[in-house]
């Protein structure tokens, strides 16, 4: 039986459970992150989707000012719109990016550190 929130996987991969919230992984559970790190910005790659999504969430609920990033230009705009509906009090910033360009990496930075 898989935990609430998550399904077994079909034949012949019934072994392995389908996560399915953010929760289902102790290890970004926004408890973890809530002692002394509000103000800080975490910076997620892959971020408009799956884990990643879940991460930044994760972290938006800790207090922290999110950074996301993907190569799918609406689906960054998409994951922004909906982290700044839920947690309006967190700074979101959304940069569409390839995290292995140089150039797009920098960019992402610039942004979510203007100095």
């Amino acid at each position: 039986m898989a935990p609430p929130g998550n399904a077994t996987a079909p034949p012949p991969l019934a072994q392995f459970t389908l996560r399915q919230t953010a929760f289902d992984y102790p290890a970004i559970n926004p408890a973890n992150f809530k002692d002394g790190f509000s103000g800080r910005v975490a910076l997620i790659t892959g971020s408009s989707r799956g884990i990643g999504k879940a991460m930044a969430k994760a972290f938006a609920e800790a207090g922290y000012s999110i950074a996301i990033t993907a190569r799918n230009a609406s689906e960054v705009e998409g994951s922004v719109r909906e982290l700044e509906e839920s947690y309006a009090k967190i700074k979101v910033v959304g940069v569409p990016a390839d995290g292995c360009k140089r150039s797009d990496l920098e960019r992402l930075v610039s942004k979510a550190w203007p100095r």
